[in-house]
């Protein structure tokens, strides 16, 4: 079976309705920021969801090492069952565009991790700052006073090193570091393999939390430099518009976006939103009863 992944904190129908949607055919592990008041994880519980394992383990926020810890212990709870053979991360703003035949299809015997990849000499120089210029502490601790405290010093730290001309190439123990999204889909040997480099005080998760947004590097680097390369395709299946839209970056989907998402051939869409997806929602609903995968060409997303 198949293991779906979901960081959420806020919207509660939604993150019950994307678990809905999965924990019939799959298990589903979802991690509610801790600091979250829209979503109350008794309620949740009390719905005995079945397949699915609710825990708030963490307080999250923008560019925190918290969200990769939250991401790391969900991979470490799925390859516990030994019926997991393929893992998905998501976003509780994630919506499923494709059938069950298609999923289960798809990834059956998949041996592929599906994930945006970029190598860090190629990425812009101001994402690049997000690991060659390192902080402190990650960002993201809730405590007024103590936040303070920690922003005062990572900007303090920020400016030595740009005083000094400090900087790194690395993010020890790898020389080649690669960056992308942390949306992955992985198959179970990928994803134990990864959780070897995800040992906590090991020099690579240490390193990651003076990292901002420390997610974005984990993965693609474990993978890149790995035997596990080979099996990279560099799409994470995710339909996702990039042009700022309803105040949002990535956009915030709605029903001008249908035929596109039709065409992308990925297997969910982010972001969606109540509100403003309220009229694409149905849209994508009636598309994944049609079952259109047999009619499909299938080979658009597997093009290694």
């Amino acid at each position: 079976m198949q293991a779906f992944l979901i960081t959420a904190y806020k919207d509660q129908g939604q993150l019950v309705k994307l678990i809905k949607s999965l924990n019939e055919h799959a298990y589903v592990y979802v991690h509610v920021d801790r600091k979250s008041t829209a979503i109350s994880i008794d309620e949740l519980n009390a719905m005995e969801l079945q397949n699915t394992y609710i825990f708030n383990k963490y307080r999250i926020g923008w560019g925190t090492y918290t969200h990769l810890l939250a991401i790391q212990d969900m991979v470490r709870m799925a390859l516990e069952n030994p019926d997991v053979h393929y893992i998905h991360t998501l976003s509780a703003q994630d919506m499923r565009i494709v059938s069950w035949k298609e999923l289960e299809e798809r990834f059956a015997d998949n041996e592929h991790i599906y994930m945006t990849c970029t190598n860090a000499d190629d990425i812009p120089k101001k994402t690049r700052e997000r690991f060659v210029k390192r902080i402190v502490t990650s960002r993201g601790i809730t405590r007024r006073y103590v936040k303070r405290v920690v922003n005062k010093m990572n900007k303090t730290y920020r400016k030595f090193q740009d005083k000094f001309n400090i900087s790194w190439s690395d993010i020890k123990p790898f020389k080649e570091i690669y960056k992308g999204m942390i949306w992955v889909s992985m198959p179970r040997a990928a994803a134990e393999y990864a959780m070897k480099y995800a040992r906590r005080g090991c020099t690579f998760m240490r390193t990651l939390s003076h990292v901002t947004l420390p997610e974005e590097f984990f993965f693609q680097t474990v993978f890149w430099n790995s035997e596990f390369r080979k099996d990279i395709v560099n799409i994470n299946l995710r339909y996702t518009d990039w042009v700022k839209r309803h105040g949002s970056r990535p956009a915030i989907l709605d029903e001008t976006d249908i035929d596109k998402i039709k065409e992308s051939d990925c297997i969910f869409a982010r972001k969606i939103d109540v509100k403003i997806s309220k009229d694409l929602i149905p849209m994508i609903e009636e598309y994944v009863k049609q079952d259109v995968w047999d009619n499909r060409k299938r080979d658009t997303c597997f093009m290694y």
